[in-house]
């Protein structure tokens, strides 16, 4: 056999190459969290064996051993792609390696990887072209290894590129032959596919599956593309045409980063300047005003001059808009709240530090890219890729915040969430029993409820809240002379709570009302639905319950990174009726709370501000 080929021109004498004769056979692909990918592989078998002609576990094939020659059109992309793969692993610069020509001959020798080997430094590449990039890979027991990606993070905080990939085993450098999978599975293979629709259904990401055109061995290709449609032909006029072109978004984006960067280049200060902003809110608040606090109380304004900008988009002017860019340019740490638009317009100096001091603490509703391609999805494009490091409070968050924001782990710092220090304070705890009860004397001596769920409909401007699920006369009956109960609605929602001039002894509107924190000191009982409010409840050691009617309709619509049930801190109520029968026989669950605690708090006590300040600020946080 002649295990040359030639590719051009006169036969030179050919390049020698090996390849291992690992024969992997992808066994199972699975999804988990809607944007993590799995795949199985079993590598026990080897090529140079005849291949199995009928198996359960690979599938129908020839039953004949391939000769290494099949692979001299694969051969010079895997090598280049390696080359890339390894760069990339290195942290350099991939473009610059992986360029080789294609050899004019080439000549391919079986390496044989001896039966039972450990295979120590075995790694997976995903090969697409000529570009590669390592998989993470686990070994499940001898032979078996499992491969994992998070299509929307796959590398750099980007999607996985468009392209048709192969994966393809690498051992101490040396390539294998592209992965298979049994025939059997064929009509599976659109069952494993996904996908994602987003941008008000213009765009989409798909990740399919299917077998090569190979007579000899038929391998598995993952093809992953986005695509996109236009919004039609505009019908405005052409004097409004024209005012689209010249102050529409791109032009205002030109505009708004030539202001950028003018300021950036013109700045001249005197010591770092920390920015807490928000674009959520009209004043500091939560996270950053401790964050802002602690800072002052330290001294650090002699260090750090201390600046902040709060306001919403929709409510600020062309001046208060140029002047937030011009405080954003002259900032050397950025720290932000909440989803922050101005990531995206601005092409920031990348000697800005941005830090999300994200302003929940943990929920079940599936947020950012954890519901990727469900209703109120993010686009591939998204500020929260933007980020230098976000906090969370507990190290099993780390993964689950990783997801939202589509970055990685090793951003995710487990500060704890500074609010929480005035919440445990003594100082803050007496504080809050003294303003509440001063608000609200007709409380005083009684238990109160609260009731504290979300809003439902996609944002601020369709919230709302189904008050037809509550039955108002029930409710009231329940209290008796001894039971206030507080309605405390989500700040979307603008339609009261429908509370009877007579019901007024005994139920209380507490939506505007100014510490929402601090009002849970005064609470008995929270009942809440998919709120983040029961993360600081959860420390007081009271009891919850969860009035999640719509549980099935909100799994299937926005999405839970969690089990509801397992991980809710108390008992959960599908129906009026059972919520009802809980209160009144004290039936919460509170054996689930402690599990709870541990699972979302590294630590329960008033030092997150110090840790966000001293590892994120001041650079010194601890190695492990």
């Amino acid at each position: 056999m002649n295990n040359s080929k030639e590719v051009s021109g006169a036969m030179p004498q050919a390049v020698k190459g090996t390849l291992l004769d690992l024969d992997a056979v992808i066994t199972s692909i699975e999804w988990h969290e809607n944007i993590h990918l799995r795949l199985t592989l079993d590598i026990s078998g080897r090529i140079t064996q005849p291949l199995p002609v009928a198996s359960e576990s690979h599938g129908e094939l020839s039953g004949e051993a391939v000769e290494a020659d099949h692979y001299c059109e694969f051969f010079p992309d895997a090598t280049n792609g390696l080359a890339k793969a390894v760069a990339r692993q290195k942290g350099a610069d991939a473009k610059a390696v992986g360029e080789a020509p294609e050899p004019a001959a080439l000549e391919l020798t079986w390496d044989n990887v001896p039966d039972g080997d450990d295979l120590k430094g075995l790694q997976f590449m995903f090969l697409g072209g000529h570009s590669g990039y390592f998989l993470e890979a686990a070994q499940l027991g001898r032979g078996v290894y499992a491969v994992e990606m998070n299509i929307t993070n796959f590398f750099e905080r980007k999607a996985i590129p468009n392209g048709t990939w192969a994966i393809v085993p690498v051992l101490n450098g040396k390539l294998g032959v592209p992965a298979r999978m049994p025939l059997s599975e064929a009509d599976k293979l659109l069952l494993y596919s996904r996908n994602y629709v987003y941008n008000q259904n213009f765009s989409a990401y798909t990740v399919t599956f299917r077998f090569t055109e190979d007579d000899v061995r038929p391998e598995l290709r993952t093809l992953a593309y986005a695509f996109g449609r236009g919004r039609g032909k505009s019908k405005a006029s052409l004097p409004r045409k024209v005012a689209n072109k010249l102050l529409g978004k791109d032009s205002r984006k030109r505009v708004l980063n030539s202001v950028y960067w003018t300021a950036r280049r013109s700045r001249k200060p005197e010591k770092p300047v920390v920015l807490l902003a928000s674009e959520a809110r009209t004043s500091l608040g939560g996270n950053l005003e401790a964050i802002r606090d602690r800072l002052l109380e330290r001294g650090l304004d002699k260090d750090f001059t201390i600046t902040e900008n709060c306001m919403l988009p929709s409510d600020r002017s062309l001046q208060q808009r140029i002047r937030q860019v011009e405080m954003i340019a002259n900032a050397d740490i950025l720290i932000v709240d909440d989803y922050f638009a101005s990531l995206e317009t601005l092409k920031m100096d990348p000697k800005t530090e941005i830090i999300q001091a994200w302003h929940a603490g943990v929920g079940f509703k599936s947020v950012g890219y954890s519901r990727f391609g469900n209703y109120g999805s993010p686009v591939l494009r998204n500020p929260h890729r933007f980020y230098d490091h976000a906090i969370v409070g507990s190290k099993n968050l780390i993964p689950v915040y990783a997801d939202v924001f589509g970055i990685e782990e090793s951003a995710i710092v487990p500060t704890g969430l500074p609010r929480i220090d005035h919440f445990l304070s003594e100082e803050g705890k007496e504080k809050a029993l003294k303003e509440f009860k001063a608000a609200y004397p007709q409380a005083e001596g009684k238990k109160l409820i609260v009731f504290a769920p979300t809003f439902r409909g996609r944002g601020m401007n369709d919230a709302y809240y189904d008050y037809s699920r509550l039955d108002f006369d029930a409710l009231y009956e329940l209290c008796g002379e001894n039971t206030v109960f507080g309605f405390r609605m989500h700040h979307f929602i603008t339609e009261p709570v429908p509370i009877r001039s007579d019901q007024k002894d005994r139920f209380i509107d507490l939506t505007h009302y100014h510490d929402g924190l601090g009002l849970l000191h005064s609470a008995d009982v929270l009942i809440s639905d998919y709120s983040s409010i029961i993360y600081e409840y959860s420390l007081l050691n009271r009891p919850m319950l969860f009035f999640a009617y719509d549980r099935d309709l909100y799994a299937a619509t926005r999405g839970f990174h969690r089990d509801y049930d397992e991980t809710a801190p108390g008992k959960v109520c599908l129906s009026f009726d059972e919520l009802l029968e809980s209160l009144k026989n004290e039936d919460y669950e509170l054996e689930k709370a402690e599990a709870f605690r541990q699972e979302n708090f590294d630590r329960i006590d008033t030092h997150s501000s110090d840790r966000f300040i001293d590892w994120l600020i001041l650079g010194k946080q601890p190695q492990e």
